[in-house]
């Protein structure tokens, strides 16, 4: 077997976005790989070689330094910068019946 550095670095690299997709995975999970904004469904595939997701504070930590897995949801990167920011409660454009259930079923069930 021969040495190949270049391989070993290519390995290096996926490990560590692995590594830096942990909490990312965790709340996919947590959601039921839903969008805690939109109520879309998300690629497993897409938030693991893909940035279009963000982890956000739910209450934003300009308001408190809760950086806890209960404040932190997965959520679409442009809707989270476009729409939501730092706004808290949640902007009326990301109310609705369907992310209102979601909402409803994650905390009924204990997740969030």
């Amino acid at each position: 077997t021969s040495f190949n550095v270049e391989t070993l670095q290519e390995e290096f690299k996926l490990l560590e976005k692995t590594k830096l997709k942990c909490k990312h995975i965790y709340l996919y999970f947590k959601q039921m790989g839903l969008d805690m904004y939109t109520g879309e469904k998300i690629s497993l595939d897409d938030l693991l070689k893909h940035d279009n997701y963000d982890i956000d504070h739910i209450i934003p930590q300009s308001l408190i330094k809760d950086d806890s897995l209960d404040n932190l949801v997965l959520v679409s990167k442009n809707i989270n910068q476009k729409v939501k920011g730092d706004s808290y409660p949640l902007p009326i454009q990301l109310q609705n019946e369907k992310t209102k259930k979601l909402w409803k079923y994650l905390l009924d069930e204990g997740h969030l």
